[in-house]
């Protein structure tokens, strides 16, 4: 208001001015009231002068302030300790500090050019930049971390970039501050503590640092995957967090002995628990950690597992009491067959000392028995496969003749090169004794010396295997002998032995030399007929019902004739395991039961649905009789001539 009554009043001085000047020029009286307001527009005239004046003060105290405040506003940012700058919105330097020019520009006092900065940066932090600027909004402070810059000296930094948006009416254009933060020391320093780690991590040695409390204070990634824990589970905590108690109070006691004495020592630890693998052997170095002044800090630790090596020191001592007291004999000779060693069972089985034939050949061995062309082969293969076993006749000290089962073998280096041979022996005799009475046990039945069944159910899987492979037939015959019960009752197990052997032999006699009949046990016995058609099966299996129907003299029964009952399954339409081809065949051989006995029935699937049936009805039955659900129902019966009462038909309902 004050202003616009000012304006007015200097209006209208200017205007009675400019109206006494034209009435001045042209010599004329001024007008009255020209007169009259003169002094009273001097008066404002002054008042408006002093007023200027008073303007002028405060206009130049303020740009004295402004002045200072530049000034001061320059100096703060010539002296910050970082490279800052005034970017505008696409990147170009509007100011710049001292810093910043001893950085991108040393020779040159002025201002940077606009394009230094970025031109300094890498493409892809450039753009990265660029893109920070265009997203920063006012206030709101930004940060670019690993930005790459290049000096004047054509060293490049690591440094960090934060930005922080001017509002519009600071400058015009300035669109934000950007300070610089030199990372390239730090850098440096991390890459030394990564490159320092990864040497620690690449270790298989447990490596670890702990503090005079024992508090862990550095732990490498080999005791971490050993422990299975992570690294902020470790680090700080001492060992009772993650060992047990028993150990770890047994490694603090070796731990304080080195903080009181200030030397090394080496160790052997034991660590427990499962999260090691059950007891692990470690020998383990333990030494101070000492300060600029000398002082133990810490301990630091490096073990190593040793589980494997004590653990094969103690099996080399096994392997050396095995070696002199193992009953075959064992000999040791170099590549040249010299002998270098020989055990204890050596010298009795052969009658030589070891000290008449160290440093011989194996050829003193040699009895005569095999030619060189044996022994030429032997050790051709040998040299192959690294391996050779099978019969050797030796000739013992007294020029007589022993037979051994030799297993030789190559003895290989750390490289892979054969530097030596080991041959056990074994004297056959009693070997072969009881290893044929272990396969006639096993393998065959002691009654009629026919294959038992496990022996029939191995060659019947070696068949199956055979046939699916060639993609042929082949026939299960499942015979039963009718009435053999009878026979035993009757006539004493002595004569059903009797007749179970003469019924092996008679299949025997009946079947090719392919084919394999066993018993698996009683009176039943299994034929196998590989690669045989149904046609082929059924004409065998009538051969064989014929071949067991003829007379046969047994004790006390001169003249008997024995009939059996016969199943038939074919693979591999019948079935295609072992267990079902026998199950299947067993069906029919109980069909064949059920027609009448002394016959041959072929497997079909409704006899497996009949089978079934008769179970599950049986079942029912039994169960419905535990359960008191059957009952008695009477029917009367009368006669029809005069309709007395003569019984009763009983039904069970």
């Amino acid at each position: 208001m004050y202003a616009d009554n000012r304006h007015q009043r200097m209006q209208h001085l200017r205007e009675l001015a400019e109206q006494a000047m034209r009435q001045g020029s042209s010599d004329s009286v001024p007008a009255p009231e020209v007169v009259h307001d003169l002094p009273r527009a001097l008066e404002d005239l002054r008042i408006h002068q002093i007023e200027l004046e008073l303007q002028n003060d405060e206009l130049q105290r303020a740009q004295q302030q402004a002045l200072l405040a530049s000034t001061r506003y320059q100096m703060m940012f010539d002296h910050l300790p970082a490279p800052a700058f005034l970017l505008d919105a696409q990147g170009r330097v509007q100011a710049d500090n001292q810093v910043a020019r001893d950085w991108l520009c040393p020779n040159d006092r002025a201002r940077l050019s606009p394009f230094r900065l970025t031109k300094a940066l890498q493409r892809e932090d450039r753009q990265k930049l660029l893109r920070t600027l265009a997203d920063s909004s006012s206030g709101q402070s930004e940060q670019v971390c690993g930005v790459r810059l290049t000096d004047a000296q054509g060293v490049q930094r690591w440094v960090d970039l934060h930005l922080m948006r001017l509002p519009a009416d600071f400058h015009a254009d300035a669109h934000c501050t950007l300070l610089v933060r030199d990372r390239t020391t730090e850098a440096a320093r991390q890459s030394e503590r990564k490159l320092f780690q990864a040497l620690l991590d690449g270790s298989a040695d447990l490596i670890t640092a702990s503090d005079t409390q024992g508090r862990v204070l550095l732990a490498n990634q080999a005791l971490l995957q050993m422990l299975n824990l992570p690294l902020d589970k470790v680090l700080g905590q001492r060992r009772e967090y993650f060992m047990p108690l028993r150990d770890a109070i047994l490694h603090e006691g070796e731990h304080q002995q080195v903080v009181r004495s200030g030397s090394a020592v080496t160790v052997t630890e034991q660590w427990h628990g499962n999260n090691v693998g059950g007891v692990r052997q470690f020998m383990t170095q333990k030494f101070p950690l000492r300060n600029d002044q000398g002082q133990t800090v810490g301990v630091g630790c490096i073990g190593r597992d040793v589980t494997e090596q004590i653990m094969t020191q103690k099996l080399q001592r096994i392997s050396e009491t095995v070696f002199q007291s193992a009953s075959e004999a064992i000999i040791v000779a170099d590549i040249d067959g010299i002998i270098v060693r020989v055990n204890p069972a050596f010298e009795k089985m052969s009658g030589f000392s070891a000290a008449s034939v160290l440093g011989r050949s194996t050829r003193i061995l040699r009895s005569g028995r095999q030619d060189q062309h044996f022994y030429t082969q032997l050790w051709e293969h040998l040299r192959a496969c690294g391996h050779w076993e099978g019969e050797l006749v030796n000739r013992s000290a007294d020029g007589g003749y022993y037979t051994v089962w030799s297993s030789i073998s190559a003895i290989y280096s750390a490289h892979g090169e054969v530097h030596g041979y080991i041959a056990v022996q074994t004297n056959l005799t009693p070997l072969r004794q009881a290893q044929t009475e272990l396969v006639r046990m096993a393998s065959f039945d002691t009654l009629t010396g026919l294959p038992n069944r496990a022996l029939l159910l191995d060659r019947l899987g070696n068949l199956l295997s055979i046939s699916e492979r060639q993609q042929s037939p082949f026939g299960v015959l499942f015979v039963d002998l009718d009435h053999f019960k009878e026979v035993n009752d009757t006539m004493g197990h002595q004569v059903g032995d009797e007749l179970l052997q003469l019924i092996a032999r008679r299949l025997q006699a009946a079947l090719r030399k392919q084919d394999t009949v066993g018993r698996m046990g009683g009176d039943e016995f299994v034929v196998l007929l590989p690669a045989t058609d149904a046609s082929a099966c059924q004409a065998v299996a009538q051969k064989i019902r014929t071949a067991l129907q003829q007379p046969l003299a047994l004790t006390n029964l001169p003249h008997y004739r024995p009939q059996a009952s016969l199943g038939l399954a074919m693979y591999p339409g019948d079935g295609q395991s072992a267990e079902i081809l026998l199950r299947n065949a067993d069906t029919a051989m109980y069909a064949a039961k059920a027609h009448g006995r002394n016959c041959a029935e072929a497997y079909s699937a409704a006899m497996s649905a009949q089978s079934a049936n008769f179970i599950a009805v049986q079942s029912g039955l039994a169960q419905a009789i535990d359960h008191g659900e059957m009952c008695l129902y009477f029917q009367p019966r009368f006669k029809l001539a005069d309709h007395a009462l003569e019984g009763a038909e009983v039904l069970v309902r």
